[in-house]
């Protein structure tokens, strides 16, 4: 059946699509988030009728009925509410001159972060600012579940041609073929096609790829969260990406996309990854000219080898999302359902970055005489981790990185989308090199990064200058000083090193010399500061012993590291997984307290190369690894920092 048959059947109540039906559950997910809100804002310049601008916002809500649609759910199905024209969502406003800076920035504010009842409505506002007698500003607003982003140009030409018409006379605009409601109703009666379940199910087989993309911030909470951009325009980029599209007979989109690709596989280390990209979906001539939700994200999965070149990887890419489109129809919902990845709040199921080739906008938007210029409008919560656009403008390509605040710094934004342009320019003017060698670091960075940060070297004060060796040198300078605070308890230097060297001849005595593993398992007190220096006073190496880490964690590190001995609070005793032979000391002030003899040699016993502590990785990428490090490693790095930054006891 097409689409134009529904016209003659008498539907009472309409389905939502599959993509309203998604963002309704994501609604009711995170209510009152504006994370699918469509803003958009011009500054108006000229003569504009603020009564025909009202007449031509009530046409366009009548002429398209997703303009008055809410949404609820009926008999467990989602369903679309048409309701009459009626009300008109159209304010105006007008301030005095001193007013206008603020009126105008709290007004770009309130159409950014503006949220929606999706059961309520209206899903549509407008606003005018009257700023001065020929300038205004207009802003727009309307949540994803009636629109996307073609469906801007829709209603801007639409309204422009409204306002234009003779207020008692209908615009020169096509009468609709269908609304948007005769779509949904026939999208719901196709059967899913078997081919493109088989794709998918192929394409997207377990094991599905997480990218870890390297965070400011820890990741934790929602998936939406809070949202900025950043923008670059790289002027002459645009020609020659089109010319190396033109050779390997594929779409700048193609080249943009391995060249991101790249750079993700640069950033993070992955060879396999995937990215969303999407689509107008409106194949279809007679959805061309409505406003509705028909875009669809469709998954390109890009495996990279980093010895490969740039140009084996754009062919690559443009395989994969070729095979993509041509199986595009499948909506996200319905992939997710085949594929049935593991679900967390903290990440999108299948893809956590996505890229959106925009084409060039009209340069002359007008309503009647006024001019229209776009202004940019910040995003109040993000949909992805990060979201790439790119947009064809005049001065060249102009990317933008929307991101999540909750995640990235808005520096490290920045640093992303310069590192992509200079690999991107890199890739097309040297096409032929391998990825892994496209530059992404300008000279100034490639200084501090090299040499600068690498510009490590110091004198020790002493040949063989070890950790323990540096504390007992500060307690014999300032023995009286404050060493170790801890709530209510403060212990001197000369203290704390009476301590520890008298837990370090007990560990002597069992048989703890250099590089002899000791296990330490204590809370955040004065007692874990003992433990690890009484260890390295003994010339051993500590192994610390989390005690909030799960009880398999725990165990794993207990037998790789096969320490002899394991210094533990009492009250930690049950938190140990079995032990093994290992020998179990309880760091209590009675075990302490039986000095036996002195050892003379316990101060000359240890060498910058014996181990100092080990300490295990979180093993995100496979088993935990003990990571062992040498006495020469922190002294270094202890030593250069005092003389970077000249620390106090302030």
């Amino acid at each position: 059946m097409s689409v134009a048959d529904l016209l003659s059947e008498n539907v009472s109540v309409l389905p939502a699509s599959a993509a309203q039906e998604r963002l309704w559950l994501l609604d009711q997910l995170t209510p009152g988030s504006s994370a699918y809100t469509i803003p958009a804002a011009f500054q108006v310049e000229g003569p504009l009728d603020a009564a025909r601008l009202r007449h031509a916002v009530a046409a366009l809500i009548e002429r398209h009925e997703i303009l008055r649609t809410t949404f609820g759910v009926e008999g467990g199905t989602l369903t679309q509410r048409i309701a009459p024209p009626g009300a008109i969502p159209f304010e105006v406003d007008t301030v005095e001159p001193a007013a206008a800076r603020r009126a105008e920035a709290d007004a770009l504010e309130q159409a950014g972060t503006m949220t929606f009842d999706l059961t309520r409505g209206p899903l549509f506002r407008v606003r005018l600012l009257r700023l001065a007698a020929e300038r205004s500003l207009l802003t727009v607003a309307l949540h994803h579940i009636i629109a996307d982003g073609w469906s801007l140009g829709v209603l801007l030409r639409d309204l422009a041609a409204l306002y234009a018409a003779p207020v008692d006379r209908a615009a020169a605009l096509p009468a609709l073929p269908i609304q948007y409601g005769d779509y949904a109703a026939w999208q719901r009666k196709q059967p899913p096609d078997p081919a493109d379940d088989a794709f998918w199910t192929r394409r997207l087989a377990a094991p599905l790829p997480v990218l870890e993309l390297v965070t400011d911030f820890p990741r934790s909470g929602p998936t939406v969260t809070g949202a900025r951009a950043v923008h670059l325009t790289g002027p002459g980029l645009s020609a020659a990406v089109e010319r190396l599209a033109r050779r390997e007979r594929t779409t700048p989109f193609v080249v943009l996309l391995a060249a991101y690709a790249a750079l993700l596989h640069r950033s993070t280390g992955a060879d396999d990854l995937i990215v969303g990209c999407p689509v107008s979906g409106r194949e279809r001539g007679e959805t061309q000219a409505l406003i509705g939700l028909f875009v669809n994200t469709v998954p390109v999965r890009v495996p990279i080898a980093e010895s490969e070149s740039f140009t084996s990887l754009i062919r690559r890419v443009r395989d994969a999302s070729t095979d993509a489109l041509v199986h595009q129809r499948t909506p996200l919902d319905r992939l997710i359902e085949l594929v049935r990845p593991e679900r967390t709040a903290s990440r999108h199921p299948i893809f956590q970055v996505t890229l959106t080739m925009q084409e060039r906008a009209a340069h002359d938007l007008r309503l009647g005489e006024a001019r229209l210029t776009p202004v940019e409008l910040e995003r109040s919560a993000a949909k992805f981790e990060q979201a790439l656009s790119v947009t064809d403008t005049a001065d060249g390509y102009r990317l933008s990185l929307e991101y999540d605040t909750d995640l990235f710094e808005h520096a490290s934004a920045e640093r992303t989308l310069l590192h992509l342009e200079r690999l991107l320019a890199a890739g097309v003017s040297a096409p032929d090199d391998a990825v892994a060698t496209l530059p992404l670091l300008d000279p100034a960075e490639r200084r501090l990064v090299v040499d600068e940060w690498n510009a490590t070297a110091v004198t020790f004060p002493d040949g063989n200058e070890t950790l323990d060796r540096l504390v007992a040198r500060q307690a014999s300078r300032t023995p009286d000083g404050i060493a170790v605070e801890f709530e209510t308890e403060h212990v001197t230097y000369a203290e704390l090193l009476r301590r520890a060297d008298r837990l370090a001849r007990h560990l002597q005595a069992a048989g703890v010399g250099p590089n002899v593993l000791v296990g330490v398992c204590a809370e955040r007190s004065v007692e874990l500061v003992v433990a690890l220096l009484a260890v390295l006073r003994a010339g051993g190496a500590y192994v610390p012993l989390d005690p909030e880490y799960p009880a398999a964690r725990l165990a794993f590190m207990v037998e790789d590291a096969q320490a002899p001995i394991i210094l533990v609070q009492r009250h930690l005793r049950d938190r140990l997984p079995a032990i093994g032979a290992a020998r179990l000391v309880e760091l209590t002030p009675g075990e302490a307290e039986r000095d036996p003899a002195p050892d003379p040699l316990m101060d000359a016993r240890r060498a910058l190369a014996d181990l100092a502590y080990v300490i295990y990785t979180s093993g995100s990428t496979g088993r935990p690894k003990g990571a062992m490090n040498e006495h020469r490693g922190i002294v270094n790095r202890l030593v250069w920092m005092q003389a970077t930054y000249r620390l106090s006891a302030a």
